[in-house]
């Protein structure tokens, strides 16, 4: 004898296969956590962001993602694949500034240098990546100075 299931009964409990088959960020993510620190002329960054791209000139693809730096740390909120990445820091001073009733409202504060870039290998291996912002640009001692 063969069994038949109407659609109603079979649609159902092909959606719930395949939502417990790994379509979860979690169990298809295929990276890690990438956490570390941020110093700038030998002090925590207090505020900022790091953002990692896959670096398509070295085979890398995909989105971006982002990490807030807070008292120097920071910690991506996502699993980031692994892969050659390119690395955009920011750093600010952590004073707000601006009028919020105008709209000019930063909340991070001023920057204390010029965004950083670098390139990284990210995989389970280097999930910390701790990094000191060189102070090599004119204008960032200069920025620096005048605070």
């Amino acid at each position: 004898m063969h069994w038949r299931y109407p659609a109603f009964v079979s649609i159902p409990i092909a959606v719930i296969a395949l939502m417990g088959s790994g379509c979860s960020q979690r169990e298809d993510s295929h990276g890690t956590i990438v956490t570390g620190e941020v110093s700038f002329q030998g002090d925590p960054v207090p505020a900022g962001i790091v953002k990692l791209e896959p670096d398509a000139s070295r085979g890398g693809r995909g989105r971006a993602y982002y990490a807030e730096i807070s008292n120097g740390r920071y910690a991506t909120e996502e699993f980031v694949p692994s892969g050659p990445m390119l690395l955009t820091i920011t750093g600010y001073d952590g004073v707000e500034v601006g009028d919020s009733t105008e709209g000019l409202h930063f909340k991070m504060g001023t920057s204390l240098f010029l965004p950083y870039h670098t390139k990284e290998e990210i995989h389970e291996s280097n999930a910390q990546l701790d990094f000191e912002i060189p102070l090599d640009d004119k204008r960032s001692s200069q920025a620096r100075k005048s605070r």
